[in-house]
């Protein structure tokens, strides 16, 4: 995944391997790589970043507790809810929480309570809803205090309060999640295994604000169902769905599910690609195109577009697309090619790749196109020539390709002159050596020019 380090002027491609997060930063010409840390899952991970919202923090799903990025830091995503405050007497509200949560458990309630009046006044607290004190007469000083599990209080005022007088809140790691995605500034993710029918949203801009403050509960979470995969187009939330296979619009404004498509899903998260308002998927009987609308009734389904796309193993595919030349790569993991569609001309090509690939990633802002490789290096894929190796390796693995800067193929350079009118017919081979007959065209009259490296000639 790619981010923008703006304080140093430097690109970054966020890699993982082996439920490890790198670096892969470019100084010039060079590249170079660094372990930032391990990740909480064990689920391919999902990566959003956004230069102005969340601090600017990569947020990293990997179906463990949710973590962020900052350039320089791996942190787990930790929040603390605002402080409700109940009167036994008083009127003086204020108490103020904050700290990065370390607990074991997901979340912990607090209570603080006065206890004594005097000067300061003193305050009680508990982290098991009352049951048991931690502490008791505890002086009021007016400045941060620590509790436990990283988490502090802080009183405006050191007298002025009521015994009885208390506050309640909550410390909470953000939900755990398997796939992330931003839907107007708010953050999108999936529940984890243990909880896999549950989607939540974040506030906006705000990638610790998961709970309102009273009732202390999610702010935002529908059950949608057995999800498998999460994308947006435009102001909706689209949740695919297994055990029934369906396709829901989730509404964040008042919490609600509607059925969009019934009998069909995706695979799996990774292989769903949207395009304006269409969204490509990789089904169980092919690649399908959905036109997606706010009721069933507006939503529609294409006859699968890829009939000859076979899927061995349903979990392990993915897709993207690839804007300069206008294509849907559909890529089964561990496999060495790749299936491309053309979504103005309608048409497949096929890529054969000199290594299996693993991953992809396109960078719409430096129009580049990482490869991932089962040997443990990236490629950066220029499709006028070859596969270049980054020459970057990211696993413990002591193998290196041999050569690195293999090509896909040579394309031999042609000059040809005076061709009489015909027929011009193209052939492709394939990996028994067969030749086969991708094309023709008629040709009327002569011609001057050169064809080789990827670029047609004058005609």
């Amino acid at each position: 995944y790619f981010i923008y380090d703006k304080v140093n002027d430097k690109k970054q491609y966020l890699v993982t391997s082996e439920h490890k997060l790198y670096k892969v930063v470019q100084d010039v010409t060079d590249w170079s790589f660094t372990l930032i840390g391990n990740l909480t899952g064990t689920n391919r991970p999902t990566i959003f970043s956004s230069e102005a919202l969340f601090n600017g923090k990569a947020i990293i799903a990997s179906g463990g507790k949710l973590q962020s990025y900052d350039y320089t830091n791996l942190e787990t995503i930790t929040g603390v809810s605002s402080p409700d405050f109940t009167s036994g007497g008083g009127t003086l509200d204020d108490l103020s929480a904050q700290g990065t949560y370390t607990g074991t458990a997901d979340y912990t309630d607090y209570i603080v309570k006065i206890d004594t009046k005097g000067d300061p006044d003193t305050f009680k607290w508990s982290d098991d809803d009352g049951d048991t004190w931690k502490a008791t007469e505890v002086a009021i000083t007016g400045d941060w205090q620590d509790l436990n599990n990283g988490i502090q209080i802080k009183f405006d005022n050191t007298t002025g309060h009521e015994v009885d007088d208390y506050w309640t809140f909550r410390a909470y790691y953000a939900p755990k999640a398997k796939w992330v995605i931003m839907q107007t500034a708010s953050l999108i993710v999936s529940g984890d295994t243990d909880a896999p029918s549950y989607v939540y949203a974040s506030g906006v801009g705000d990638e610790t604000g998961w709970y309102t403050d009273n009732p202390v509960n999610w702010a935002k979470r529908i059950d949608a169902g057995n999800v498998i995969g999460l994308t947006s187009v435009g102001d909706y939330v689209i949740a695919f769905c297994r055990d029934p296979e369906e396709i829901n619009l989730l509404d964040f404004v008042d919490c609600k599910l509607r059925q969009l498509v019934k009998g069909v899903s995706a695979i799996n998260h990774y292989s769903i690609v949207t395009i304006g308002s269409f969204v490509f998927i990789i089904d169980n009987d092919g690649i399908k195109q959905i036109a997606l609308g706010r009721s069933t009734g507006k939503s529609r389904l294409s006859d699968p577009i890829g009939e000859n796309f076979v899927l061995p193993d349903e979990d392990h595919a993915f897709a993207f697309y690839y804007p300069p030349h206008a294509q849907l790569w559909f890529i089964l993991e561990n496999s060495n090619y790749a299936w491309c569609y053309h979504v103005i001309h309608k048409t497949w090509t096929k890529l054969v790749f000199p290594v299996t690939i693993t991953s992809a990633y396109y960078n719409p802002d430096a129009q580049e196109l990482i490869l991932g490789g089962s040997d443990g290096h990236l490629y950066l894929y220029d499709p006028d020539n070859f596969i270049e190796s980054f020459d970057v390796e990211i696993t413990t693995k002591f193998f290196e390709a041999d050569p690195l800067n293999e090509a896909l193929y040579d394309v031999l350079e042609y000059t040809f002159e005076k061709l009489r009118p015909g027929t011009i017919t193209a052939y492709a081979v394939d990996e028994l050596e067969n030749e086969i007959e991708i094309g023709s065209t008629t040709f009327g009259g002569y011609s001057r020019g050169t064809y080789g490296s990827g670029k047609y000639g004058e005609g």
